[in-house]
């Protein structure tokens, strides 16, 4: 699933954990910007089989400015 990522400029797979349970897949982990994590969700999303992307990425920016 990560070969996904590294196809993709846009998406920094250094920084995403992926868990996959079935057909459903979960990321967790920071990206840059709320279009790296879209970006992530429609790359797993296109692989054969999954049914379901649930993705929990924080946005870093976002998560620095709450505190």
């Amino acid at each position: 699933m990560s070969e996904a990522f590294h196809r993709s400029a846009t998406i920094d797979a250094s920084r995403i954990h992926i868990e996959m349970i079935g057909n459903r897949i979960i990321l967790k982990g920071q990206v840059r910007s709320l279009a790296e994590k879209a970006d992530a969700t429609k790359a797993v999303s296109a692989a054969p089989g999954i049914t379901c992307v649930d993705n929990r990425l924080e946005v870093a920016n976002a998560v620095s400015l709450a505190y």
